[in-house]
């Protein structure tokens, strides 16, 4: 970002791709004031990483330890990353330091059977290399179906509420360069499950999400938020979603939330994209619809570039990519395809993909 200049002509920096021709990377100064361009967030970056998922083996739908990556913004195909340690999908968390990417908690269903509702496993990788993960010890609560695609400010990783059997209103925090295992850090508003977690550089916004126990058992509108300190108890965000909604994904920018897919009150899959001025704490604004309907969907984001791949969409997992311009909330466009389609292909599943995937990204 610009270390002097915050607006020209009433346009904000960041969306400002050219000045006389010249791209704002090679851009120095405007007026004699600095214009260092647009600069990645601390907790993003070029390559996106995705950690498991759900697809079809065999007949069955299970749980998966793959691990793949993407040039995000390149038109391409994910490839082959490596594998985490156990299978998992549905995480209580992901975020990145832009070097070190991590996953912890989750489902764990790899079949015969063994259905765990919940683990405290915790991965990480080098983003910028490939190869399997390595153990970053345990969370103290075992759970997942928390925020997949976030709540990372580059430094701590915050892990929000899931289900353990019931739902959870635990916060745990672990620092990501440093860390080991995850911490209390407060609480949440309420118990709940299966809600968007944000990025950013100062507040992290937790979106929708469900208990049945409350809301006459509808998914939420509302939103919490807390700031990016050791600990602290969530506390009710001004703004509310456009729609109820919950298993729904987000991709991030310094102050901008885009929340894309889902289920709302009725059940339905959504196409509907959200995007959030975070700062200002209004309501979501609706900017436009993903290529389909989808549910259990991921995001992730370059903060400029975001993307949502994989989920579900009628009963059928899926591998489209689709890219959006995160400032602007517009410009939907497919994006290259999740390799492991393949997964689902070989159990009669014609779209094949992986949903209940969760994402980071880094350079």
């Amino acid at each position: 970002m610009a270390n002097e200049i915050e607006k020209v002509n009433t346009i904000a920096i960041t969306d400002i791709e050219k000045v006389n021709g010249k791209t704002d990377d090679n851009i120095e100064k405007l007026n004699a004031l600095e214009f260092a361009g647009v600069s990645i967030p601390g907790w993003a970056g070029t390559r996106a990483v995705l950690f498991g998922g759900r697809g079809i083996a065999g007949g069955t739908d299970v749980s998966t330890d793959w691990i793949e990556y993407k040039t995000i913004g390149s038109g391409s195909n994910t490839a082959d990353f490596g594998q985490m340690n156990t299978h998992r999908d549905t995480a209580k968390g992901t975020g990145s330091n832009g070097t070190k990417a991590l996953m912890g908690g989750g489902y764990s269903d790899p079949g015969a059977g063994s259905t765990t509702f919940g683990v405290n496993d915790m991965d990480h990788v080098t983003v910028a290399s490939t190869g399997d993960a390595g153990d970053f010890g345990n969370l103290a609560e075992a759970s997942g179906d928390g925020g997949t695609d976030g709540g990372s400010n580059g430094t701590l990783l915050f892990f929000h509420g899931g289900y353990t059997g019931s739902q959870s209103a635990n916060m745990e925090q672990t620092n990501i360069a440093s860390g080991s295992g995850g911490t209390d850090a407060g609480d949440l508003e309420r118990a709940q499950n299966s809600h968007a977690s944000s990025n950013g550089d100062s507040k992290c916004l937790i979106i929708g999400g469900y208990n049945p126990s409350l809301n006459s058992g509808n998914p939420f509108t509302s939103v919490s938020k807390h700031s990016f300190h050791t600990s602290n108890n969530a506390t009710a965000y001004s703004g509310v979603a456009s729609t109820a909604i919950y298993q729904a994904g987000t991709a991030c920018a310094t102050d901008r939330v885009v929340l894309a897919g889902g289920l709302n009150a009725s059940w339905a899959k959504l196409d509907v994209i959200q995007y959030f001025a975070v700062a200002s704490e209004g309501d979501a604004d609706d900017k436009g619809d993903l290529h389909a309907a989808v549910t259990q969907v991921s995001g992730w984001s370059d903060g400029t570039t975001g993307e949502f791949g994989g989920g579900e969409q009628g009963n059928v997992t899926i591998h489209r990519i689709n890219k959006i311009t995160i400032m602007s909330g517009t410009g939907v466009t497919e994006e290259g395809d999740l390799t492991h389609q393949d997964y689902s292909a070989n159990a009669n599943n014609e779209d094949g993909g992986a949903k209940s995937i969760s994402s980071t990204s880094g350079t």
